[in-house]
């Protein structure tokens, strides 16, 4: 529900041409609504504008191929000063995700910086569940979150709308 949410709305904002470039947890806020959780997605700080109108005649915030984010959540693109969409928010989130179901990052026996970059440009995750085996977590949950990781863009969902789809068909 909470990832659905989330994925909800980075959705509107890539609809207005807007990847938020830092998806982590701390940028995910749940609040209590009629008993219900509520998500809000904060801290569009260093989003940046990378089509429709909006991006006409906007001021560059970062200079070209400049790489801004959290270490730990950034798409290999992003690692590499590429040209952003929506798909590098996703892997963000499937990185926020596999921590949601295992209490931890896959790549959490890196020692260095170098290691956390060289994991996300090269080294597909395990499967959640290898990880956590006392959450029973099932292998369409695996599927979902390592697609959302994929190392290519063209691996992930295409957009958040096909992220929320397969998160409806998976739950």
């Amino acid at each position: 529900h909470i990832l659905d949410q989330v994925a909800e709305a980075l959705g509107e904002a890539h609809s207005k041409g807007i990847v938020h470039r830092d998806m982590k947890p701390e940028n995910i806020m749940v609040e209590q609504r009629d008993g219900d959780d509520f998500v809000k997605v904060l801290d569009f700080g260093i989003a940046k504008i990378v089509s429709g109108d909006a991006s006409k005649g906007a001021p560059a915030l970062t200079a070209i191929g400049q790489t801004v984010g959290t270490l730990e959540f950034m798409s290999p693109e992003q690692l590499r000063g590429k040209t952003l969409d929506g798909r590098s928010d996703i892997y963000a989130l499937g990185m926020v995700a596999y921590e949601m179901l295992t209490g931890e990052l896959p790549f959490k026996k890196s020692k260095s910086t170098s290691e956390v970059i060289q994991y996300h440009l090269q080294t597909p995750p395990p499967p959640p569940s290898t990880l956590n085996p006392e959450a029973e977590i099932p292998a369409q949950v695996d599927e979902l979150v390592q697609r959302m990781c994929a190392k290519s863009r063209d691996d992930r969902h295409s957009s958040a709308e096909d992220l929320r789809q397969h998160i409806d068909e998976t739950f």
